[in-house]
């Protein structure tokens, strides 16, 4: 294969899969919006979301294979494939915006939420005209990550394996896959390349303009002016956000961070997450296996709990979390540091975070 071959291969891939990815990511907005206002503004909500969100943030892509492939692919043999790798990419994309969306609901003025009252506007107008506008900074700081994870879990999400059911979507988890299986060093190179460049041109024409848009009285960077003109004129006033002071900023986050200390308990939350994972587990388990199968499967888990014995579980389990702990210390003792240094540095905003990504 020339090296025209392999760049076609490359940039149809690499658009098919910023296509899935694409879709996925206004899906996660979307939800975003509407589960975390609910979440910020109704407490009963917040008590059944928040716990359940906790949860289905720290389960790995894989976890959701089963439920994307019943309740996709069996449903919609057509089309389901396509729509099951969207929502697994959904799954790695929406937590973070969502939880962005419930912090900036919850630190929205009271003075605004009294005018809103008194002047007797609807839900709808008081969602698009205040919690909109209000966490809209936040959501798109956060698509930049969102989208980094997608990308991280792409060869997941485009090879869809469960029991016997095994497909392929084409993309560019597929192609550097094949690559990588068949010792094409020449095609992963050359798929590697094209994923950079696709990310540079996604980041600086898309993803820093629009966290340009939401400081409207900082002066953009010269590089970025351009772009950031023509976002303005095509979305127009979407983007006219509720300014923060920067003598304010750290003034709300410890106001943020003294109601959780509040309102945090480690036991009853813990307590109500393993509770809810049990639970999920076994209705999910119930919706996709039929009740002599999940006996079965219950069956089979204990005895191979049994064979391991759980003293090699409980010490396994030790260093797993050993293990995320140092990776979690490491990763804060650099990121604190970097973000502070770079939050400092106009200029090198916008390639750190690219570089970053």
């Amino acid at each position: 294969m020339d090296v025209l071959a392999y760049v076609a291969t490359s940039t149809a891939a690499v658009a098919a899969s910023w296509a899935r990815m694409g879709i996925a990511l206004a899906f996660s907005v979307l939800f975003s919006f509407l589960v975390g206002t609910l979440a910020g503004t109704n407490k009963f909500f917040e008590r059944i979301a928040i716990p359940v969100l906790d949860v289905l943030q720290s389960i790995p892509i894989l976890g959701f294979f089963p439920v994307a492939i019943t309740l996709f692919y069996t449903i919609f043999p057509v089309v389901g494939a396509e729509m099951a790798a969207i929502f697994l990419i959904f799954t790695s994309q929406a937590w973070n915006i969502t939880f962005a969306v419930y912090e900036g609901t919850r630190l929205i003025k009271s003075e605004l939420l009294d005018t809103a009252r008194f002047l007797g506007i609807s839900w709808f107008e008081k969602f698009r005209y205040l919690y909109v506008p209000a966490t809209l900074p936040r959501v798109l700081y956060n698509l930049q990550p969102s989208w980094a994870n997608g990308i991280f879990f792409l060869v997941g999400s485009e090879i869809l394996t469960f029991g016997e059911i095994e497909m392929e979507l084409f993309g560019l988890g597929t192609v550097i896959s094949r690559y990588t299986i068949e010792g094409d060093t020449v095609g992963v190179l050359i798929t590697l390349l094209m994923l950079v460049l696709a990310t540079l041109i996604t980041t600086f024409f898309v993803f820093l303009p629009l966290t340009q848009l939401t400081e409207p009285r900082r002066k953009p960077a010269r590089e970025m002016q351009p772009y950031v003109k023509i976002m303005r004129r095509v979305l127009g006033p979407a983007f006219r956000t509720v300014y923060l002071p920067s003598h304010l900023i750290f003034f709300e986050y410890n106001k943020a961070i003294e109601q959780l200390t509040r309102r945090v308990s480690l036991s009853t939350s813990l307590i109500r997450g393993v509770l809810f994972f049990l639970l999920g587990g076994l209705l999910i388990a119930l919706l996709i296996a039929r009740g002599e199968e999940l006996l079965a499967r219950l069956s089979f888990l204990a005895r191979e709990v049994n064979e391991v014995g759980l003293e090699n579980l409980a010490v396994s389990s030790a260093y797993s979390f050993g293990r995320v702990a140092a990776a979690v210390s490491f990763s804060v003792a650099w990121s604190l540091p970097a973000a502070i240094a770079i939050s400092r540095r106009e200029r090198l905003s916008s390639t750190a975070t690219t570089l970053v990504q």
